[in-house]
């Protein structure tokens, strides 16, 4: 981390200076992709690079930029970063033709993937034109994990020209977002043990599932209702769109006579001060990226149970993927022999992946 440092200093000395625009959703609402922004952005300003984020969705607001509601189309027109970082969930057509755009232009490009959960077969072919681009011009190609990588490795890009970096940027722990958990969830945390806890940044489905298992959770705390009768699910909502499924998840609750014991945390307010006050964090999705949410509550040492659709960091504990009677067997053992889990995550490494992006940066930068 020094080392890249100094040669950030070095190369401003030299006139090498960057400027980096970040094109991708920003808080609010929390979601895993939006928080990793928002870091990002937070560690570039703090180390002297000019930041500047360019937010697309389309709620919330924007940090570090004019707010006007032009500010994204105005991009595609003037822009003057020399280094123009994307955030993507797939092979999107509008990536490829902003691609296309700014090589012509000149620009430094970083693509980064955080799953390909937006592909589709007939974008796959766009994909094929992007290949063509990356072999053929200087773009950084980031994965977040194996599976992205290993797939745009078998598209015929060259291993070395996709980096596997992590999402996970630790947070800074502060008291104002420590205390800016909401009324009623804190009271929620004071009258029941355990609190388990998971999190969705929208109510979506994936290949007809439930994408973050959000009704695998409320069928969990069904069964353990029984052996921990003060215990309490926190499910945290920042962005909710689908309105019915909400209400369909709430009647569940409601018929499985779950109401005081599980709720949903639909205010905005950053994720980790609720971590670090959960005893055990559930990633119970059907297809993923790279957790920030999981990698975050291993980072605060609270144990962690994901579904093995993809590749999990080290400390957590997985179960097959949309198992109902192996993902309440990992809890149950979890929660009998807590201390021996809780033991195990004391001293864990954690990737920051600051340090590589940066690092992706001046190798671009020259």
């Amino acid at each position: 981390m020094h080392a890249a440092r100094l040669l950030l200093s070095l190369l401003i000395k030299k006139g090498y200076r960057m400027e980096i625009a970040l094109i991708g959703p920003y808080p609010p609402p929390m979601g895993g992709v939006s928080v990793h922004i928002q870091r990002l952005a937070m560690r570039l300003i703090e180390n002297g690079i000019n930041c500047t984020v360019y937010k697309t969705n389309r709620i919330g607001y924007k940090n570090n930029a004019d707010s006007s509601k032009n500010r994204f189309f105005k991009f595609y027109f003037v822009p003057k970063e020399n280094i123009i970082h994307f955030h993507s969930s797939g092979y999107e057509l509008k990536i490829l033709i902003i691609v296309l755009y700014y090589i012509i232009l000149g620009k430094k490009l970083v693509i980064t993937y955080h799953s390909l959960r937006k592909t589709r077969k007939i974008i796959e072919l766009l994909g094929k034109v992007l290949i063509n681009c990356i072999s053929k011009f200087n773009i950084c190609i980031i994965a977040v994990n194996f599976h992205i990588k290993e797939n745009f490795i078998k598209m015929g890009v060259n291993e070395g020209d996709v980096r596997l970096i992590p999402a996970f940027i630790p947070p800074v722990v502060n008291k104002e977002e420590m205390t800016a958990i909401p009324k009623g969830t804190r009271d929620f945390i004071d009258i029941h043990k355990p609190i388990i806890s998971t999190n969705a940044a929208n109510l979506v489905y994936y290949n007809n599932e439930d994408l973050y298992g959000i009704d695998m959770c409320i069928d969990l705390c069904t069964y353990l209702k029984d052996g921990y009768p003060k215990i309490g699910f926190i499910c945290c909502l920042p962005y909710i769109k689908n309105d019915c499924y909400i209400n369909m998840l709430k009647e569940r609750v409601k018929k499985n006579n779950i109401e005081n014991n599980f709720l949903f945390q639909v205010e905005s307010c950053q994720l980790y001060p609720i971590l670090m006050e959960s005893d055990i964090f559930l990633r119970p999705t059907n297809n993923d990226g790279d957790s920030v949410s999981l990698r975050e509550a291993l980072y605060f040492s609270i144990p962690s149970i994901a579904s093995d659709v993809v590749s999990r960091p080290s400390g957590a504990v997985v179960f097959k993927n949309r198992n109902i009677d192996d993902f309440i067997s990992k809890v149950k053992n979890m929660l009998i022999d807590y201390e021996k889990y809780k033991e195990k995550l004391k001293g864990l490494e954690y990737e920051d992946g600051f340090d590589s992006i940066l690092k992706s940066y001046q190798k671009l930068n020259g």
